[in-house]
C-alpha cells in the first residue's frame, strides 16, 4: 500500500491524493468505480446507512478502486 501524504480538490471538484514512495512520488487522480451495495441478512427489517456513511463508504471505495489500480 502506498502512503498518502495528502488530499486535493481541483477546480471541478475532482479529487486527487499525492505519494512518496522509496520508488518516486506522484499525484493521482481519483476515478469512480463501484460501491458496495448493502447485503440483507435472514432478518425482516434492514437499516438503511445514514448519508454521511454513504458519502464516506463512496469515497473509501474509490480510493480503494484506485490504489488497486496502482498497483497492478
Amino acid at each position: 500500500m502506498f502512503p498518502i501524504i495528502t488530499f486535493g480538490e481541483d477546480e471541478e471538484g475532482e479529487a486527487y491524493f499525492a505519494v512518496v514512495t522509496g520508488n518516486g512520488k506522484g499525484i493521482y487522480k481519483l476515478l469512480p468505480g463501484e460501491v458496495a451495495t448493502p447485503k440483507v441478512s435472514g432478518t425482516n427489517s434492514v437499516v438503511e446507512p445514514s448519508s454521511d456513511f454513504s458519502v464516506k463508504k463512496e469515497r473509501f471505495g474509490k480510493l480503494k478502486y484506485m490504489l488497486s489500480r496502482l498497483k497492478k
